[in-house]
């Protein structure tokens, strides 16, 4: 035992970070796509072991965790230098002249290639930290094995003697995995797989394929389910009221000092939906999926600008479907505090991208226009929702979804003024202004 964990565990791990930068010293780059080349499943078999399970040392791989992914667990780690370590070396070092050979194999499976800059490109295999030759099922698993876990923190992780402030320790760490189980699905939507063939390589492969439609189609419906809804998180009253913290003026514990015993819920949960929200609706993304409907032949299947969009409406505002049968109160409200509060920021969201000049090129028309009619939609549900006088419904409910009223009327009556001398051609830059009821 090395500090209470097993050298078993401790070795593996040493050994690949020592593989990983003797590989730099030998002219290697970093290859996040590395990790594409074997299934969760096949890694965590027992004739796998000792096998490498990536293409290459150079990615970087969390450790293996096998939570129902396999009959055992595999190695946790990799414990030899792959198939791409080896063609690179033998492309950099070969004393051969003729290199077109070694070159030749570049569509093998098992050797992919992605490094640094590619890892801000399309291509959602090009990233860190995930693993497998399906990431959406790492991350399934992830989210699996930190729920799993969140209910064993007080009666496990917290051992009898222990300070409660572990709890929230091990909760947060926990709510680090699921966030990038969230990660590593959103990187799904409107991807394509980047090749890095010439013409007349074997495999005859395009440089560009577009993610399949089934995959982006998962990958959308994970974040929402892992993201935006309640439930999601595992927050409980019981494990709230132990999850503190520890007071020390050390260095140990100095990091902690000033912050609030009581952990804070809505600020937390708030900001990781909004990064999911900017994940799925930046304008890098939603200008992907929109090129990528053009780029596929009309007779096949495509993820589309409106179902992205409308999708992600639908389900952050899925209270406004349904009529309520029961009388609601403050206590019991009909939309909880966690998801008023993603709605008031999908609500911004969705009101900037109505508006023109967002940095969202030729996809800013046809986004303003599904955002508008997305607007007039929810302003629709909400009045119907609230024509009743709010009899049925909670304060906190009427009060949140009259404020979005508001808003959304205020952003549908903004007057448009386009710049008269770009209009007329005389060189000037285009110029936006917005008076919300026709203001001065």
């Amino acid at each position: 035992m090395l500090d209470g964990v097993p050298e078993s565990f401790i070795g593996p791990l040493l050994k690949d970070v020592v593989m990983h930068e003797v590989g730099h010293t030998l002219g290697l780059r970093h290859n996040f796509k590395a990790s594409s080349i074997h299934s969760i499943q096949e890694i965590n078999t027992e004739e796998f072991k000792g096998r490498a399970q990536t293409a290459s040392v150079m990615d970087y791989n969390p450790v293996n965790v096998n939570f129902n992914d396999g009959p055992v667990q595999g190695d946790y780690t990799m414990v030899t230098i792959g198939p791409y370590d080896y063609w690179a070396i033998e492309y950099g070092y070969t004393l051969e002249k003729d290199l077109k050979p070694i070159l030749k194999r570049v569509s093998e499976k098992d050797i992919p290639y992605a490094t640094d800059e590619d890892t801000w490109g399309p291509d959602p295999l090009a990233r860190r930290f995930d693993y497998g030759a399906d990431p959406l099922d790492f991350a399934d698993s992830q989210m699996r094995l930190a729920q799993h876990l969140r209910t064993k923190i007080l009666d496990r992780i917290v051992k009898e003697g222990d300070s409660w402030a572990k709890a929230r320790e091990a909760y947060e760490l926990l709510l680090g995995r699921h966030f990038n189980a969230v990660a590593i699905a959103a990187n799904w939507l409107g991807g394509s797989y980047v090749n890095r063939d010439r013409k007349g390589d074997p495999g005859d492969r395009d440089p560009v394929v577009a993610v399949e439609t089934a995959k982006q189609r998962r990958a959308l419906q994970f974040v929402i389910d892992n993201a935006f809804n309640d439930e999601a998180f595992g927050l409980t009253p019981e494990l709230l009221a132990k999850m503190t913290v520890d007071k020390w003026w050390d260095e140990g514990g100095f990091r902690s000092i000033f912050e609030d015993p009581t952990w804070p819920v809505h600020d937390r949960i708030k900001a990781i939906q909004g990064v999911a929200l900017t994940m799925l609706m930046n304008p890098t993304t939603l200008n992907r999926v929109y090129d990528t409907e053009f780029r596929l032949p009309s007779d096949q299947d495509a993820v589309t600008l409106p179902e992205v969009m409308f999708g992600i409406t639908d389900a952050i505002w899925s209270e406004l479907d349904k009529v309520p049968d029961t009388s609601f109160t403050a206590r019991k409200p009909m939309i909880s505090s966690l998801r008023r509060n993603l709605q008031r920021e999908h609500l911004g969201r969705l009101i900037e991208l109505s508006m023109l000049d967002k940095g969202f090129g030729a996809s800013a028309q046809p986004i303003a226009n599904l955002s508008t009619y997305k607007l007039r939609d929810l302003a629709d549900k909400i009045e119907h929702l609230l024509s009743n006088g709010g009899r049925t419904v909670d304060p906190y409910t009427v009060a949140h979804l009259s404020e979005a009223k508001v808003r959304i009327d205020k952003a549908l009556d903004a007057d448009y003024i386009y710049n008269i001398d770009d209009m007329g051609g005389g060189g000037g830059l285009p110029f936006f202004f917005f008076q919300p009821n026709g203001g001065n």
